[in-house]
């Protein structure tokens, strides 16, 4: 091929005459014809899509931006109990007839939490954590533990004993008699069976009645934990794990 032909054939197409346009072959037709059998027309290309930042063409622009802040800060408790004043020292409301100081507390479902102070139980909504109803004990209740297979909670006072409330009805729960046991530092329940950290008594298993089913030695048993046949005890500065099978 020719210097000359080679050039023509890189060279651009010159514009078609007016009312003329061009096939993408490369004829000029004219536009009353529409097109034929060599192709549609060559129409100019669309116009550049503009990618720059935040903007996106005819769709919508993602928010990148932070949620707002809401009225709570990191660390904030989400309800704050007694916000209706039935807890506050002197109040008429109080549930307790006089100061309370909690000391444990438990979720037992999407609806009711559990909370021990000084002198007993009492039941929360955990939607607004207001007060529901309260079950009140002379001892003063140290811990609490919550066994599901029996609805029952298990309080424990330190030195006088420990007691179960049924709470089959969140509404309206059920205190039994208190259980002398030894002084005490925790208490776990579950399956029936209640775990008691008895300090220099060692580690306690009771059942639903509070008779000790069997006990392991311990120079000073302060915290427990008990789920289906396997229990934990913190003897001193030792993690101690039992199989109950």
């Amino acid at each position: 091929m020719s210097l000359l032909a080679l050039f023509l054939a890189c060279s651009p197409s010159p514009p078609c005459a007016e009312g003329y346009g061009r096939l993408a072959s490369g004829a000029c037709v004219s536009l009353d014809d529409g097109e034929d059998a060599a192709g549609p027309l060559d129409s100019d290309p669309p116009p550049p899509v503009d990618t720059a930042p935040g903007d996106t063409g005819d769709t919508d622009a993602v928010d990148t931006e932070p949620p707002p802040l809401t009225e709570f800060e990191l660390g904030d408790p989400l309800v704050t109990l007694g916000t209706d004043g039935r807890y506050d020292q002197g109040a008429q409301a109080n549930p307790w007839g006089h100061i309370c100081h909690l000391t444990d507390a438990v979720a037992i479902s999407d609806d009711h939490g559990l909370a021990v102070c000084d002198i007993g139980l009492v039941v929360v909504g955990l939607d607004d954590g207001q007060y529901v109803a309260s079950d009140q004990k002379n001892p003063q209740i140290s811990r609490l533990a919550w066994d599901a297979s029996t609805d029952t909670a298990w309080l424990a006072s330190r030195d006088q004993g420990i007691y179960p409330v049924d709470v089959s009805d969140p509404t309206a729960p059920v205190a039994g008699d208190t259980l002398e046991q030894p002084p005490h530092e925790d208490i776990a329940a579950d399956g029936g069976r209640v775990l008691l950290a008895a300090r220099d008594a060692g580690t306690l298993l009771l059942d639903g009645d509070g008779q000790e089913l069997a006990s392991a030695s311990a120079d000073e048993s302060l915290a427990v934990a008990l789920e289906g046949d396997t229990a934990l005890a913190v003897d001193g500065e030792e993690l101690v794990l039992y199989r109950l099978d």
